[in-house]
């Protein structure tokens, strides 16, 4: 009973060439309109038949055509990316103490001295690089001079806390 499947080899090309085992004379003519009609699903069998009738020429698997999208193909939607956490471009939001510019009288130990008055404030800005223990921050609303902020999670806390500024130096400004 004859094998109904598919062959996966399939030699499409023409006799253009001699076998070098045969040592007959073809007529050109016949050469390049007859074309070769061998078939097989051995990948061994294919490859010495194109050496030995074809001379080497190029393996032409069905099997390993390409696939065609069907008709109304749309690629898949990819999203952007959007950073989140301490990611690099993410925004995120800490409290930090900061001076209010006003002064009190402390004259408990002794000796009157102004203090400044500190209040936290919630800031906010964008990851921009990694850092020792954090990331550095650019805040959007820079304290005077300000050029970064370190900020770290603690891994207890979900909370992002301040851990310390970088500022312009003095000669620069």
């Amino acid at each position: 009973m004859k094998d109904l499947k598919p062959a996966a080899y399939v030699c499409r090309k023409t006799h253009g060439q001699v076998s070098r085992d045969d040592k007959r004379k073809y007529d050109p003519q016949t050469l390049l309109t007859e074309p070769c009609s061998f078939e097989s699903r051995d990948a061994a069998a294919f490859e010495k038949h194109m050496k030995v009738v074809h001379r080497g020429g190029v393996t032409i698997a069905l099997t390993k055509l390409p696939k065609l999208k069907p008709a109304g193909y749309t690629p898949r939607q990819t999203k952007p990316f959007e950073p989140t956490g301490l990611d690099v471009g993410a925004t995120v939001t800490w409290k930090q103490l900061v001076e209010t510019g006003e002064t009190y009288v402390d004259g408990d130990s002794g000796s009157l001295r102004e203090v400044p008055i500190r209040e936290y404030v919630e800031r906010s800005g964008q990851v921009w690089s990694l850092a020792y223990k954090g990331v550095w921050v650019i805040p959007f609303e820079p304290l005077e001079n300000e050029l970064a902020v370190k900020v770290y999670k603690d891994k207890w806390s979900t909370e992002i806390r301040h851990s310390e500024s970088q500022y312009r130096s003095r000669r620069a400004a």
